[in-house]
Parts: structure tokens; sequence; C-alpha cells
């Protein structure tokens, strides 16, 4: 029997690593749909006038993207911060529209190594990074990923979390490994990360 698609979530606050591990996912493991959001953002004309409507357009299409992905057979993975039910909603929706497994893994990182992070790749950042550092600064820097990280919590504890794994003081190497030890238990015959 084949094994079930899998939507793999990788939530945490901006500068964890989100972005990165499922990139090295994707081009790792043949005819992964590798589904950031981010890059969805700037086809929404005027995105640069209002990110966070624009945000909200491409969040929206990403769960379509990802449930007719999902009804092909195939994985994908979402490197997406998600803090409540209601943004969550669309994308468990489109796993189970296409009879498809949830994996909810949280990648945890200190705030202040997060902002490190953030502001070492601000550097010739394309347009979007660029916008997403933008928003963190008017909102208060640290103080602002010090909230989302309470706030990325708090989701994560009212939800059935496939697993943790801490990127804070280790390279990218290590935090991938600890990711495809986390997605080793969760039931799927599909290629860990």
């Amino acid at each position: 029997m084949a094994a079930r698609p899998r939507l793999v979530h990788l939530n945490g606050v901006p500068g964890c690593g989100k972005s990165t591990l499922a990139a090295l996912y994707a081009g790792r493991h043949a005819r992964i749909l590798n589904l950031d959001v981010d890059t969805l953002v700037p086809m929404v004309g005027g995105w640069a006038d209002d990110f966070s409507a624009a945000f909200d357009v491409a969040r929206g299409l990403a769960a379509a993207m990802a449930a007719r992905y999902l009804a092909t057979g195939r994985d994908v993975i979402l490197p997406q911060m998600i803090t409540n039910q209601r943004e969550s909603d669309d994308f468990e929706e489109a796993a189970a529209s296409a009879c498809a497994d949830y994996v909810h893994l949280v990648i945890d990182v200190d705030p202040t190594i997060a902002m490190a992070r953030l502001d070492q790749r601000s550097i010739g950042a394309d347009a979007v990074r660029q916008a997403i550092r933008a928003v963190i600064r008017r909102n208060g820097d640290l103080a602002f990923i010090e909230k989302l990280k309470s706030q990325v919590d708090s989701f994560a504890a009212t939800k059935a979390i496939d697993g943790r794994v801490d990127a804070s003081l280790v390279g990218v190497e290590e935090v991938y490994a600890r990711v495809a030890a986390a997605l080793s238990g969760t039931g799927s015959d599909a290629p860990a990360i």
C-alpha cells in the first residue's frame, strides 16, 4: 500500500531556519513541493504597499496549491510561522481534503539568535525579505520576535505536534538531521528529511 502524502509544516519565528530547511528538503527529495508562502507575496499587486493584505491572499493561494499537489500523492513542505487556529485551518483542511497527513514540527530558536540571523540575511536580501525585516523593525525588533515566539509556543501548546527541534546553537546540517529524526517517527514511508 502506498504511503499517504504528508504536508510537513515547519513552524517557528522568522530567523529560525524554516525556509533554509525547506529548501534543503526539496533539494534532496524529488517531487517534493517547497511551498514557501513568502515567494507568492510579490505576485499580489500592491504587495509592497500593504504587505499584510498581500500575505493573507498568498497564504490562501498556498493552501489551495498544497491541496492540489497533495492530491497527486506527493509531499509538501511548508515553512510558515503560524500562531493561531484560523491561519492553520486552511492548511489542515488542505491536507484532509487530499487524504494526506498533516505533520507539525516547531523549529525553536533563541530570539536573540533569530535577530542576528535576520540582520545577516537582510544584507543584499530580495524585496520580500527586506519587507519582512522592515515589519519586524517597526514592531520593536527583539521584543517583537520574543512576542512571536510566545505566540508560536502558545499555539503549539494547543496542538498535537510531531516534534520540536532546537536550532539555536547548531549548524544547519545538524538541525536538518534533527528534523529528519523527528519526521522518521511520523508513520509515513515517505523519505524523511
